[in-house]
């Protein structure tokens, strides 16, 4: 039951309810010691109960209208952190599926689509480049909540259908000017690879290269000014 008086208590609310028969527990429910507003009463034999449910439903006690339901018994804690542990794992499983790179046709002829619309799908991009040739596969990248990151890439069987693919570059779908490019592999910027010990160890030998690296990299091409 909800919408208990703050200053009911259980002798109050047993004496209450054993009119409709016997009772084997009422328990309200506390927060540092306050009642929450919400109480429950376990009767021995589910007949009274259920009368109690007809005729005490939105009854007043200390001045407060009651709401019966009924309670449904609930999983001990610890089984309930092992049911939403197993569904975490479950649904992380199935995130890295869906989010885990779809093999090519190992032709090697992949287009990236760049600037691509956040309501485009996999059929209407596949429409799009039917008459290029045959298609093999079409990614849409997306992040971790399924939402579209405005690019994709698509998979050909040909280098003939890869190159029509390409001259697509600027067309429009889904409002969108498309950018269509060949799909190339992610190499990472020197720049931002750590050197090792002996690459440091150059420049306190006053080595010219370690100087330029100082700077940033923006050494003088003398050979510039003849």
């Amino acid at each position: 039951m909800k919408n208990l008086s703050y200053s009911t208590s259980e002798e109050e609310l047993g004496s209450f309810f054993d009119k409709y028969g016997s009772l084997e527990s009422v328990r309200i429910l506390r927060s540092d010691g306050r009642s929450r507003g919400i109480g429950f009463v376990t009767f021995k034999n589910k007949e009274d109960a259920s009368d109690a449910m007809k005729d005490a439903s939105r009854a007043e006690i200390d001045g407060r209208k009651i709401f019966l339901n009924w309670a449904t018994l609930r999983e001990p804690r610890q089984e309930r952190r092992r049911d939403r542990s197993r569904s975490r794992s479950n649904d992380n499983s199935h995130r890295r599926r869906t989010n885990e790179r779809v093999p090519s046709s190992g032709s090697g002829f992949t287009a990236y689509v760049g600037n691509l619309s956040f309501k485009s799908r996999e059929r209407s991009i596949e429409e799009f480049f039917d008459d290029c040739g045959k298609i093999t596969n079409v990614r849409i990248a997306k992040s971790q909540d399924g939402k579209s990151k405005g690019f994709c890439h698509v998979d050909f069987e040909s280098q003939s259908a890869f190159n029509k693919a390409l001259e697509k570059n600027g067309q429009e779908l889904d409002g969108r000017e498309l950018k269509v490019n060949e799909s190339k592999p992610y190499v990472p910027d020197d720049k931002f690879v750590r050197k090792d010990r002996g690459d440091r160890g150059d420049r306190h030998h006053g080595d010219r290269r370690g100087r330029g690296d100082r700077d940033g990299g923006r050494r003088r091409n003398y050979d510039d000014d003849e």
